[in-house]
């Protein structure tokens, strides 16, 4: 086996075998993923189970809430914007593409505030679900 072969070999058995670990890793990551989804689809049995999905609920109501602000800002801005004579139509429309976000704002605000009452909806009810097993 001349230099050239035996380096190409070696450089093919190392880059298998860093394949073969990021394959593992991969596989890894999918079945914590897989495990974190079973434990968020299963039934809470525990009061301490309950809490932990009340505080799970809280924590995406927050990020609703931040969507929702983000989205209102954005509104804000284009708001801002379609009073600029440049930004409308001759007959002093706004123009379209600043009428499709001003609805893609509107709706996204809308529907990630129903989400955030959503989840404080069911946050609360996962307080009280953890109250009722304590006895309180």
């Amino acid at each position: 086996m001349t230099m050239r072969n035996v380096g190409l070999t070696l450089a093919l058995i190392t880059a298998g075998s860093l394949l073969g670990s990021v394959a593992r890793a991969g596989e890894q990551a999918a079945q914590q993923t897989a495990s974190k989804k079973d434990a968020e689809m299963s039934v809470p049995a525990t009061a301490d189970e309950h809490l932990a999905r009340a505080a799970a609920y809280q924590e995406k109501a927050a990020a609703y809430r931040e969507d929702a602000a983000v989205h209102r800002k954005m509104f804000a801005d284009y708001q801002r914007q379609t009073g600029n004579p440049a930004l409308q139509n001759k007959a002093g429309q706004e123009l379209p593409w600043i009428a499709k976000m001003r609805k893609h704002c509107e709706g996204y605000i809308k529907d990630a505030e129903r989400l955030a009452a959503d989840a404080d909806g069911f946050a609360e009810f996962h307080r009280m679900r953890a109250e009722e097993m304590r006895g309180k």
